[in-house]
């Protein structure tokens, strides 16, 4: 693979996000993730206001409205509902198991890109994607009755909903996101993601007892607002980008790389063991994505 800016931004993109799991982790014990995925979007779409108002302050008439709705479904489920999701895996199974689930990523996105899109699905793809659910199978299975990790299976099924969510989310804009302006498309899908985070904390009678959260002197605010916003702000960029760039295949491939970076930094920051399981887990589970680059 020749390497450029798309190769770049892509791994770029995995390591910020494996610092922005880590903190996500931190803050997740003392903050639900309901609550805490839409605090960071809200921190996400503030920062990107001043690069809509100084870089494309009148893109909004770019939009068409079948664009437009496709960003707003997008911020629907890639950015509320597929970060939920991940939010509650990441607090039942942790950051190193979470993050070999991750893997189902890329499967999941080779097989939408292929079918929306017209993508190439050749044997390769497909037998690094089974290769990936086979590490996942060995990182999670062996310690079904340990004891260590509670209602792992509602972890898992939580994971492959946020994998799902987030491809079809992804693979959806695509088409958009390669003729949009950067910063405003961006804004519209988290603004589409926020919204519905609202109405869900409506629906349910929580809207109160959120703001008195995000208000109260114990919230982690520092952690939320800088270890958390900050970077996903800059890993969404570069993750846009390098979709913008590359098929979208490549993109979720090289974006995978988070695993590595995610079960290092689980070890070094969160005290989570490095076991045989999880190794071999991930080793096999990234041996797939490495056969669907060659």
């Amino acid at each position: 693979m020749n390497w450029g800016t798309g190769e770049i931004c892509s791994v770029a993109c995995a390591l910020l996000w494996a610092i922005v799991t880590i903190s996500l982790k931190r803050a997740g014990e003392t903050v639900p993730p309901f609550e805490l995925n839409l605090l960071k979007n809200i921190g996400i779409a503030l920062l990107l206001v001043p690069a809509v108002f100084f870089f494309e302050f009148d893109a909004w008439e770019m939009f068409s409205s079948s664009d437009a709705w496709i960003l707003i479904l997008s911020g629907v489920f890639g950015v509320c509902i597929a970060d939920w999701f991940l939010l509650a895996s990441l607090n039942l199974l942790g950051a190193g198991r979470n993050a070999i689930l991750d893997c189902l990523y890329s499967p999941f996105v080779i097989i939408s890109a292929w079918f929306a899109l017209g993508e190439e699905l050749t044997l390769n793809r497909i037998g690094g994607g089974l290769l990936v659910v086979a590490g996942i199978l060995v990182a999670t299975l062996s310690e079904r009755n340990a004891g260590k990790v509670k209602k792992l299976s509602r972890g898992i099924a939580y994971g492959i909903a946020a994998m799902i969510s987030m491809a079809g989310a992804i693979v959806l804009a695509k088409p958009v996101l390669e003729k949009a302006p950067f910063f405003a498309a961006m804004e519209i899908r988290m603004l589409a993601g926020i919204t519905t985070g609202f109405l869900g904390l409506l629906a349910v009678g929580k809207f109160r007892t959120f703001a008195k959260l995000s208000t109260s002197p114990e919230f982690p605010h520092l952690r939320v607002w800088v270890g958390i916003c900050l970077p996903a702000f800059f890993a969404m960029c570069l993750w846009i980008q390098g979709y913008r760039l590359l098929d979208a295949s490549v993109a979720s491939i090289l974006n995978q790389t988070s695993t590595f970076f995610i079960l290092g930094l689980a070890y070094w920051f969160l005290g989570e063991k490095l076991n045989f399981a999880k190794v071999l887990g991930a080793l096999v589970a990234f041996g797939g994505v490495a056969i669907v680059v060659l």
